[in-house]
Formats: structure tokens, sequence, C-alpha cells
């Protein structure tokens, strides 16, 4: 099977916040707790220093800013100035790995490389460690090839 498409600003947003979700809702339920907890400080309590109560107040509001604004920016930041997150590239899949061919760079992986597969709403991603993984948006597929590419994955036993 071969593919050949250039990923989206999107697709590469989503196939880096969808798996740090459970870690992103705790920082933001620990910056929600850290801003309720210095409101009631200073409307309760009547701190008599404020400054720090002050600072832990603010890195609170950071936080939240950071968790639902500034991630999405520096993502996009990150494939933006990246050549390699951005090119377009050809992808040949096969009994024995992935090739990939960027003009940039050429990879070609073997299946026992791979560790788990997950599929998101628009982009599959194929993990070869913990942090790293091939982006495969479905829109690159044909209705007939990601079918078999979803069988091939749960064959190797990467798809669930």
């Amino acid at each position: 099977m071969e593919l050949t498409y250039k990923p989206t600003e999107e697709e590469f947003i989503q196939a880096q916040i969808t798996p740090r979700l459970f870690m992103l809702r705790i920082y933001a339920a620990l910056a929600s707790f850290l801003i309720v907890f210095m409101l009631l400080v200073f409307l309760l309590l009547g701190v008599h220093d404020k400054a720090a109560a002050w600072w832990i107040f603010f890195a609170g509001i950071f936080a939240l800013v950071d968790r639902y604004v500034l991630v999405r920016y520096r993502i996009k930041r990150v494939f933006r100035r990246s050549p390699i997150t951005s090119s377009e590239r050809s992808v040949f899949i096969s009994g024995d790995g992935i090739k990939t061919v960027m003009s940039n760079a050429k990879e070609d992986v073997q299946w026992s490389a791979f560790q788990k597969a997950r599929e998101l709403k628009d982009v599959l991603l194929l993990y070869y460690g913990p942090k790293s993984y091939y982006i495969f948006p479905k829109r690159a597929f044909t209705g007939e090839n990601l079918e078999r590419f979803r069988a091939q994955l749960r064959e190797k036993g990467l798809l669930t």
C-alpha cells in the first residue's frame, strides 16, 4: 500500500495533544485548585503577607492559560519551524514494515520496532517509542485501504 500526504497543522496538534490528555487534565485540575484555594485564603483567612499568596494565585492563572492557550501555540510553532513535521511524504506499507520517503529524510522501520497503535478522530498514531510515533492522517487512505491498514495493525497486535 502506498500513501502520499502532507500533514496539516490541525492533524499535528491533535496527534500531540490527545495522547497527553490525562496529564493535561491533572495540570488543569491543579491550576484550578490553586486559584480557588488562594481565593479562599484571600477572602476568608485574611493573610497578613499576601505576596506569596498572590504569586501562587498568578501561578494558577498562568497554568490554566498555558494549558488552554499556549500549548496549542507551542505545537503550531514546532510544526511551522520543523521541515520534517510539515513536509510531504510518501509512505510504503508492506508486510515487512513501513518505509517513509521525504524530501529531506528517509526511514525504513520493521514491524517489530512498533509498540502500539492508537486511532484518533482524524489520525492513526503508530508508536515506536513512548513519545515517538508516526502520524497517519485518515484522509490519506481510501476507505478500503484504511480498513486493510487497521486489519494489518490488529494482526500485528498493535491496535486493539
